[in-house]
């Protein structure tokens, strides 16, 4: 597993950089672990799906997936048949100790003719969860805030200075009769900055926020 990101960085998530699987056999039951990124919802229901077609013999598909750390964030996890609270929530905990974001994970699993009992399910989902997360590599992400700045043209040294202070980005800039500016600045600086744009600015340049996104 690579990370290479800041601990305790609020506007710092890790997730997956491409797909990965493992497979684990316990018992004669075989397990398979899938887990992938996932920017939304949709995305994640679509890859369990794909996941259910390619692996349509197997008696379970148990999914967990933990979403939008930047925005709205969501937790979802399912069972499929398994006994209560043995496979999608051990599943979803690996991916919460994992401390991973925006990431599908589906354990799919034959049965071997041998029961494993609740203590055996829950440790067979959540090891082969585990395996997969553990070998895949992991990308850091940037939250950011985006702003439109307007401002006249005696105000762009001000404001470059104000965007060099905080390490800010200029996506566009569109030089007309006033200046108008698209910038983006990490999601914890944001309150800061435009304090600070308003006060260099002596409330001259104005700040509209966009939205937050991610880089």
């Amino acid at each position: 597993m690579s990370t290479g990101i800041t601990e305790n960085d609020p506007d710092i998530y890790l997730t997956l950089a491409r797909p990965y699987e493992a497979t684990l056999t316990v018992k004669a039951s075989r397990f398979i672990a899938r887990v992938a990124p996932a920017s939304s919802v949709e995305r994640a229901e679509h890859f369990i799906n794909t996941v259910r077609r390619e692996y349509h013999d197997a008696g379970h598909h148990c999914f967990a997936f933990r979403l939008g750390y930047a925005t709205t964030q969501i937790e979802r996890f399912s069972d499929a048949g398994e006994p209560s609270g043995t496979a999608g929530r051990p599943i979803l905990e690996v991916i919460q100790a994992k401390k991973v974001w925006d990431v599908t994970a589906v354990v799919t699993r034959w049965f071997g003719g041998v029961k494993l009992g609740t203590g055996g399910l829950k440790r067979a989902y959540a090891e082969t969860a585990a395996a997969a997360l553990d070998e895949t590599t992991l990308i850091s992400r940037l939250v950011i805030s985006a702003y439109d700045l307007r401002f006249d043209h005696e105000l762009t040294g001000v404001v470059y200075r104000v965007i060099n202070e905080f390490k800010a980005l200029i996506p566009s800039t569109d030089f007309g009769k006033r200046i108008r500016m698209g910038v983006t600045v990490k999601r914890s600086k944001g309150p800061a900055f435009c304090a600070r744009l308003i006060d260099a600015g002596r409330g001259a340049i104005d700040i509209r926020h966009v939205g937050e996104g991610v880089r």
